[in-house]
């Protein structure tokens, strides 16, 4: 039987810039077997689309936390014909947020492996809800949306 992929198995090369970890545009379009100009093209639309949202977000009254912003670092290189080539530094939200707006083979699977994650990590805090009311253990998550506009979804509700 074949092994389960593991999230950690799928991922492109990552590198560490002072405190992040960050994935280039060059290893992001080897890892989704896509050009780079093709990625490339892709953050610049992301890029755009993520300043027209906050904008939107600020016409309606609300402030995007800056730690929900996608990070895109313009790092160009020079090629060896001497041009100068666009080429990004995304970190981990920004290489999530591309990796899912891309289709093909691996990016599927990448994204079949994030949900199987995700979905061990939703078990592992059912179990710990369960293990909670046999006093076992003490953990809640209580979520609360904060939205001026929309008072009908002010309510906590544990998981």
């Amino acid at each position: 039987m074949p092994k389960a992929l593991s999230t950690i198995d799928q991922l492109p090369h990552l590198h560490i810039k002072g405190r992040e970890v960050f994935c280039s545009t060059q290893d992001l379009a080897v890892y989704v077997n896509k050009t780079h100009g093709y990625v490339c093209r892709a953050v610049k639309a992301a890029i755009k689309t993520q300043e027209k949202a906050v904008r939107l977000a600020e016409t309606q009254g609300h402030r995007v936390p800056e730690e929900g912003l996608f990070k895109f670092e313009h790092t160009p290189y020079q090629g060896q014909n001497g041009e100068t080539y666009d080429a990004y530094d995304l970190d981990r939200n920004a290489t999530i947020a591309m990796i899912l707006s891309f289709r093909g083979a691996k990016a599927t699977i990448w994204k079949m492996s994030y949900i199987a994650a995700f979905n061990r990590m939703e078990q592992e805090l059912l179990d710990r809800r369960s293990e909670d009311r046999t006093g076992l253990v003490t953990s809640t998550i209580s979520l609360r949306c904060r939205s001026p506009c929309c008072r009908s979804c002010r309510t906590s509700r544990d998981f």
